[in-house]
């Protein structure tokens, strides 16, 4: 599970270089209905299941989120 973890944070912070993408807080956790959610102050909160090889999901919601 670490190595998912590192490898998604990673796809995060990548994102996170766009300019006006404030990023300051990362949160993975378990959520039943939603697969993020974020807040004006740059707290992110990512759903656990998106954690996990071949999760074709992560790109998505981290480029859409």
């Amino acid at each position: 599970m670490m190595f998912y973890l590192r490898e998604f944070r990673m796809r995060l912070y990548a994102r996170a270089k766009t300019p006006g993408l404030i990023l300051n807080w990362l949160g993975i956790r378990r959520m039943k209905k939603k697969w993020e959610s974020c807040l004006t102050n740059g707290n992110l909160n990512f759903n656990s299941d998106l954690l996990g090889p071949g999760n074709e999901a992560q790109d998505y919601v981290i480029w859409h989120g």
